[in-house]
């Protein structure tokens, strides 16, 4: 009768049936996940226990076995299982501007900036012109991270306006301090200044891989233009992914091929107007050369997992348990490998998250042996743990015996010498008789508990007699039933 259930993301509530007999229990332990070392242990007659040290978003499995007051125990109860729920996030994001500062002065495309952190993840950042959306702030959703805008201030009016931002987790929002600034485009666009002909300041950050140039008057996205090699033609059908303070260009796929480890490239990029077009008066910036950085990937694999342990639990069951590797971005997984008597190939059978593993569906009194290699998110593998083995139980002796009375249906009165027969209905064959005493009194041994049976019974002077019987699938085994049957005279 064990049950578990998830009260919370961190609690889950077990309570289970006292075990009957005649040895009384002394205490229980409690077993989670398929681990041979007991959880925690309640004394009798508390039949409850709470494990506050689940996770969230977790599926937890639970066994307990009772104790007795010299130390024997009984076997494990069947497993009861229980997720728990996703935590409650109820902090909200922490959101400041960056840029442009309060008070100043704006032209041209101005980079808007904001900050945003939260305890699980920010979701979306909006930047607000006067209570009025702009378009979508750059930025990647993390617990924390800098949103970025481009800002064409020649599409407001010249005068003061309020930025704001707003950044969100998906459940609670948080609004930054607005900061007010002005615009100032003058009467002939550009802030009233003199346009350069080209982007300024192009420039590439190796670390990070991306662009960043000053805002050009006027623009409402750029073009950016990449050649893998120098001397060849300009590839124009692709857009630079990584901007900072700016859009993609209109219609374009924002995506350019990686190039390889070392390889030169070289990147140019032109203002667009708000219909994708260049502007006019402008030329392309000076192209910037680079030397794509080296590759980063990880090629490290796990440590070696160590302390494996094979444990038997049933004739069915073996469940592991071992040490967890260690690797230096962090270790994804473990991979359960498999040998057996009845084949030498070491086989896959399953994946674990965390350092155990219950290997069920095995045969009785039957040696398996194991080995665990441990993967990172590269799918580097490590080296395979030393072997462990072992053997699974015997399976449960599953026999009863059978006693009881055969009486006259008119007299009541037993009847002597009647000859009963029982048989397997599903194979016809292993077929154990007996004859009732003086008493009416029969006994039949060694009867298989996991299949149906016919009973057959004839006596001189009665009608011949029939029977079924099946035991139900929790029937204790070694156990005496009683069966009283009658006998209607010819």
């Amino acid at each position: 009768g064990l049950t578990a259930t998830a009260a919370s993301s961190s609690q889950v509530n077990l309570s289970w049936a006292a075990p009957t007999g005649t040895d009384a229990a002394a205490k229980y332990e409690i077993y989670r996940n398929g681990s041979t070392t007991a959880l925690a242990s309640v004394n009798a007659p508390t039949t409850t226990y709470t494990d506050t040290t689940a996770a969230a978003s977790t599926q937890y499995s639970y066994t307990v076995l009772a104790v007795d007051a010299n130390g024997n125990k009984g076997p494990q109860s069947t497993k009861a299982s229980a997720t728990t729920p996703a935590a409650t996030d109820t902090t909200a994001p922490v959101v400041s501007m960056t840029a442009p500062a309060s008070g100043a002065t704006v032209s041209g495309i101005a980079s808007v900036s904001a900050n945003a952190t939260d305890n699980v993840r920010v979701t979306s950042l909006q930047f607000e012109l006067d209570g009025t959306p702009l378009g979508a702030a750059i930025g990647t959703p993390t617990t924390g991270s800098t949103y970025t805008y481009s800002w064409n201030t020649t599409a407001v009016s010249n005068g003061p306006h309020a930025l704001t931002a707003i950044a969100s987790d998906g459940t609670n929002k948080t609004t930054a301090k607005t900061v007010t600034v002005t615009v100032n485009n003058g009467t002939g666009g550009g802030g009233g200044g003199t346009t350069p002909t080209t982007v300024q300041n192009l420039a590439f950050n190796a670390t990070t891989k991306t662009l960043s140039w000053s805002a050009y008057p006027g623009a409402a996205s750029y073009t950016i233009a990449e050649v893998h090699n120098p001397t060849g033609s300009r590839n124009t059908n692709y857009a630079w992914p990584h901007i900072i303070g700016t859009g993609c260009a209109p219609g374009s796929t924002c995506n350019v091929p990686t190039p390889a480890s070392g390889e030169t490239v070289s990147f140019g990029i032109n203002p667009l107007d708000s219909n994708g077009n260049a502007l006019a008066g402008s030329t392309w910036a000076k192209e910037i050369t680079v030397t794509w950085p080296a590759s980063t990937a990880d090629t490290t694999p796990p440590s070696q997992s160590t302390a494996l342990n094979a444990s038997p639990v049933s004739s069915s069951q073996i469940n592991l348990t071992w040490t967890a590797s260690t690797d230096n971005v962090g270790v994804t997984g473990y991979q359960v490998y498999r040998t057996s008597s009845s084949s030498s190939t070491p086989a896959l059978i399953g994946t674990a998250s965390g350092t155990s593993y219950g290997d069920t569906g095995l045969t009785a009194s039957t040696l398996y042996r194991y080995y665990i290699v441990a993967i990172d998110a590269a799918q580097n593998k490590s080296q395979a743990s030393v072997t462990d083995s072992a053997t699974t139980k015997s399976a449960a002796t599953t026999t009863a015996t059978i006693e009881g009375t055969i009486k006259n249906s008119k007299t009541l009165q037993p009847i002597n010498g009647v000859f009963i027969r029982t048989g397997n209905t599903a194979t016809a064959s292993g077929y154990i008789t007996t004859t009732t005493n003086a008493q009416g009194q029969y006994l039949l041994t060694s009867i298989d508990m996991t299949q149906k049976h016919n009973y057959y019974f004839y006596a001189n002077g009665y009608q011949n007699g029939h029977a079924y019987l099946q035991f139900p699938a929790n029937a204790k085994t070694n156990n005496v039933n009683t069966l009283d049957l009658s006998m209607v005279p010819k």
